[in-house]
């Protein structure tokens, strides 16, 4: 089940929610960009790959917490603020 942090005012581009979970071989959390909400799916092999061995679910969850502005800052990178994409899934060349 999602949980999906609704406030009542938009957050500035710098505040990323913190609500991060993990289903289907993914992990995934909100942010805000560019004036738009955003859902950012991360593939758990990147997750594994950047702790450096492979982690259970509840490990994926706190790595990504623990690393938030990282992930937000390459899903960010990949979808500019003016890309209209609300689903960004992190992909890696």
């Amino acid at each position: 089940m999602i949980h999906i942090i609704v406030a009542a005012h938009p957050p500035c581009d710098h505040e990323t929610m913190k609500t991060v979970d993990a289903v289907d071989g993914e992990i995934r959390f909100s942010a805000h960009w560019g004036g738009r909400d955003r859902y950012v799916f991360i593939p758990d092999p990147y997750v594994s790959s950047d702790a450096g061995h492979a982690v259970s679910r509840t490990e994926a969850i706190a790595y990504v917490q623990e690393h938030l502005e990282r992930y937000t800052a390459e899903a960010r990178a990949q979808h500019g603020d003016d890309d209209p994409v609300k689903i960004v899934i992190l992909a890696r060349g």
